[in-house]
């Protein structure tokens, strides 16, 4: 008969003020190798405020997972002395913002046109996930909208200044343009490029 998996929670709490916050996790059933096996972090202040928590799952010891990990925590509520106010759980929301425009230009696929927006993020992860990615025609002005969800300005956001990624939005204009007719384009509202439709 199989042995049944079965799983149990283990914590321990390191006083304020350690000289280390570093863990040991320690199995005591290695004769069930192929029960799961998994770590989380909570960082409580002492005055009861929830500081950070780990919102990704991180499998250890079975199964081929290693028996070290670094985990990424994020920040639940914010130490009051860096507080402005009254502090809200939604101030800490990512917010969208238009993306740093490095090149735009046109891709043709037989009568279907494409503006393909090429911008600047950083390759930090929590830094960059994809927005609005959209264009309008009014007239003889194609107005394209593209945007990234990033930190919400806050004191303890992640650094994102180092931008060294550039991804690229490629967003349809339809077939609805006029053939012979002259077009600008504005993305973000920052005058783009002129094109005259085939």
């Amino acid at each position: 008969m199989a042995p049944r998996n079965s799983s149990a929670n283990r914590s321990f709490r390191i006083p304020a003020g350690s000289p280390s916050t570093s863990g040991f996790l320690t199995r005591s059933t290695p004769s069930i190798p192929a029960t799961p096996t998994s770590i989380s972090v909570r960082i409580e202040e002492t005055d009861g405020r929830l500081a950070f928590v780990n919102d990704t799952a991180y499998d250890v010891i079975t199964r081929g997972d290693p028996t070290r990990v670094d985990m990424v925590l994020v920040m639940v509520e914010p130490p009051p002395e860096m507080v402005d106010g009254e502090w809200n759980p939604s101030d800490d929301a990512p917010v969208q913002k238009p993306v740093d425009t490095v090149e735009t230009h046109m891709i043709w696929e037989g009568s279907e046109a494409f503006v393909r927006v090429v911008y600047r993020v950083a390759d930090v992860d929590g830094c960059y996930r994809r927005g609005r990615e959209e264009a309008t025609l009014e007239g003889a002005v194609v107005d394209v909208t593209v945007t990234a969800w990033v930190p919400a300005p806050t004191p303890w956001a992640i650094d994102c200044s180092d931008r060294t990624l550039e991804p690229d939005s490629i967003v349809s204009l339809g077939g609805s343009l006029e053939a012979g007719k002259t077009y600008s384009v504005r993305v973000n509202g920052e005058p783009g490029f002129t094109f005259t439709a085939p």
